[in-house]
Formats: structure tokens, sequence, C-alpha cells
């Protein structure tokens, strides 16, 4: 990809994260998939994210979070909860 192509493609590349979850409105999903059918380096993002998103998706595919979030969400619940019981 030439410097051009990247810095034209950056914003289009963040767009692809919420296109892929189904997360943009009408109007920034037409642009993208616009977008997506001139663009050779972003339709290959694209196909990326999505394979990585069916991946993720299998049955039976887990991973543990890492013990500082999980140590950081527990945490989180248990201030929550002494709020609820005062």
């Amino acid at each position: 990809m030439t410097p051009v192509t990247a810095s034209r493609c950056a914003e289009w590349e963040l767009m692809l994260h919420g296109f892929v979850d189904g997360e943009l409105d009408a109007v920034h999903s037409l642009q993208i998939e616009r977008h997506v059918a001139t663009c050779q380096h972003c339709t290959r993002q694209l196909e990326s994210l999505q394979a990585l998103k069916r991946l993720v998706a299998q049955e039976g595919v887990q991973w543990r979070a890492p013990d500082h979030v999980r140590a950081q969400v527990a945490a989180s619940i248990s201030r929550e909860a002494a709020t609820l019981t005062r």
C-alpha cells in the first residue's frame, strides 16, 4: 500500500470494525460498501475482519479474560453492590 492509500484508507479502516459488527447506520454502511467496492486494500481488511468474527463466533471457542481484567470487573461489581445495599 502506498502512503497516499494508507492515509486515504485510515478512516475507512476504523469504520470497517463498526461495519462488520453491524454498528453503523445505513448511510455510513453504504459509504463503506461503496469504498470497499473500489479499494482492494480495504476489501482485504474487510475479509480479514469477517473471517476473524466467524472464528470467534464458533461454538466452543472461549478465551479467558486476563487476570487484571477479571480483577477490575470483580472490584467494580463489588463497589456497585456496596452502593446498592446502603
